[in-house]
């Protein structure tokens, strides 16, 4: 059984697997029915399959089945992962705290919402994510393309994920209407807020900043 599923699948004990850049992760034996059937599931915390570009939303799926106690989960850059996983993370996995998806133009809107279900979500990031409605532009400067989260989603994020103190939204075409919002949060601090290369300016940066005395804040504006 050469496949990741099976590697997940008979070692119970395994806390933290790092499958950063496997290009041939499948995930599905032949047998991984019989697998999820049998209640076979790991005690895994920590998965790391980002960039692993071949990974498809069925193999994604069946990892996830064995994963009901993963806590930190990556899988930036992974290209095919579209909705239909996140949109079932809080059931498979609603333990996760740490979520990265950045790199990812498959994922839309109406999938990125549900993340508001993940109850014990924490950390998030959502860098160079696009195809999420609007914002989409090219920032003749450096001549890359910002990648489009509109300011309804991140505002709606922020303020619906009340656990949430740390928060990624690197190379997003946000300005200060999407992340204004943390101006009234009453919920969680917010400990790490990252906006480089968005048109966040300096002025709502510095009020988030009066707001969040601790906050650690990443910022370098894509008009400077």
């Amino acid at each position: 059984m050469n496949t990741l599923l099976g590697v997940i699948s008979h070692l119970p004990y395994l806390d933290t697997l790092n499958a950063l850049a496997c290009d041939n992760v499948s995930g599905l034996p032949l047998d991984s029915s019989r697998i999820i059937k049998s209640g076979c599931h790991s005690n895994l915390k920590r998965l790391d399959l980002s960039t692993s570009v071949n990974l498809s939303d069925e193999a994604l799926l069946e990892i996830l089945r064995l994963c009901h106690n993963l806590q930190t989960l990556d899988i930036s850059g992974c290209k095919y992962i579209s909705s239909a996983v996140i949109e079932q993370l809080h059931v498979l996995v609603p333990h996760v705290w740490e979520l990265k998806i950045a790199k990812n133009d498959r994922i839309t809107e109406e999938g990125f919402q549900t993340l508001v279900k993940l109850r014990n979500l924490i950390s998030l990031n959502l860098s160079l994510c696009c195809n999420v409605t609007d914002g989409m532009y090219e920032c003749l400067k450096t001549r890359s393309v910002l990648m489009g989260l509109s300011a309804d989603l991140v505002r709606f994020l922020l303020s619906s994920i009340q656990r949430l103190n740390i928060i990624h939204l690197m190379g997003c075409a946000i300005t200060d209407s999407a992340v204004d919002t943390l101006l009234y949060r009453n919920s969680t601090p917010l400990h790490i807020l990252a906006v480089m290369n968005t048109r966040v300016t300096l002025l709502t940066v510095e009020k988030i900043r009066a707001r969040f005395p601790h906050l650690n804040v990443h910022f370098l504006s894509s008009n400077s």
